[in-house]
């Protein structure tokens, strides 16, 4: 058993040694947050928990900025069938044109589970993203930069969970335009259907995933040429769609504390960044404890 953990750990440490070859990851708008997580992991006796995690990203070649995100993240477990997540992050951004940073949009979803059975539980999702961080924290830069999308989402979906396996589909709706000066962006909704599976080797899980996230519609932004044209044009192939095989691991060290790690594989490329969400490479590691 010692030997299968000690494999997967340097399984894990390999994808991260050769993050390089990397070109995209769940860079998404918070419609990841609903389904399956890592953290859920099964905790004995302890039912909440708490933790720092921190997440690496660069984005294309085309723009080269790079994303720095240090999360809190916390789980409380309301009863044996309700549990409520939240995601508060403080980001950083800097690329040629400069950089901006400040606190990011908050997550909060609320998680319900509707059936359970001995080898089949069902869960529905539901909650938002908060227009929390600023849009304009460099008023210089456009959207691209910013550690907020400026916007308030609605997120929703559903989880089922059978044998070590888990399949999600959940949306996200965005209300509004930025605020940001430069680019005043108007985001299409996302569609997201994930699919994973838990390898459990003694206290360390890994947790492949194959993630597919659909935008549903072009950004729309301001155009610079106003008045000679429409105050607001779409971008071209700004409605594109993610495909990416997602590998997380969370190791127990004490029945309180765990690590977590994650690398992401794609499988499709990703050219426009107006949003700030597309990512060359993306690494996530941090810390929790339970109680």
């Amino acid at each position: 058993m010692r030997l299968k953990v000690l494999t997967a750990l340097a399984f894990i440490c390999q994808m991260f040694l050769s993050h390089e070859q990397l070109t995209a990851q769940c860079s998404d708008a918070g419609v990841c947050s609903v389904g399956k997580n890592i953290s859920h992991a099964e905790s004995g006796e302890k039912e909440h928990r708490v933790g720092v995690v921190y997440v690496l990203g660069r984005s294309t070649s085309a723009d080269d900025i790079t994303y720095h995100s240090a999360r809190v993240e916390g789980a409380i477990q309301i009863s044996d069938y309700s549990q409520l997540s939240i995601v508060v992050p403080i980001n950083a951004q800097t690329g040629p044109s400069g950089s901006a940073s400040g606190i990011g949009d908050v997550i909060a979803v609320w998680n319900q589970t509707v059936l359970r059975r001995e080898e089949l539980t069902l869960q529905v999702q539901l909650g938002g993203k908060l227009a929390t961080g600023n849009a304009n924290g460099n008023a210089n830069l456009p959207q691209a930069y910013q550690s907020g999308l400026g916007t308030n989402d609605v997120l929703f979906g559903a989880t089922v969970e059978s044998g070590g396996f888990d399949a999600s589909v959940a949306a996200q709706i965005p209300f509004g335009r930025s605020s940001n000066a430069l680019t005043r962006l108007k985001r299409g909704s996302d569609v997201l259907v994930r699919g994973g599976y838990s390898f459990v080797f003694d206290q360390l899980t890994v947790h492949p995933t194959l993630l597919f996230i659909q935008r549903l519609g072009e950004s729309n932004i301001r155009n610079l040429g106003f008045p000679a044209g429409p105050e607001f044009v779409d971008v071209a192939e700004s409605d594109q769609t993610q495909i990416n095989l997602q590998i997380d691991g969370a190791l127990r060290v004490s029945e309180r504390y765990s690590v977590e790690a994650g690398i992401a594989f794609p499988f499709l490329k990703r050219n426009v960044n107006v949003d700030g969400l597309t990512r060359a490479f993306s690494l996530r590691a941090g810390a929790f404890v339970w109680f």
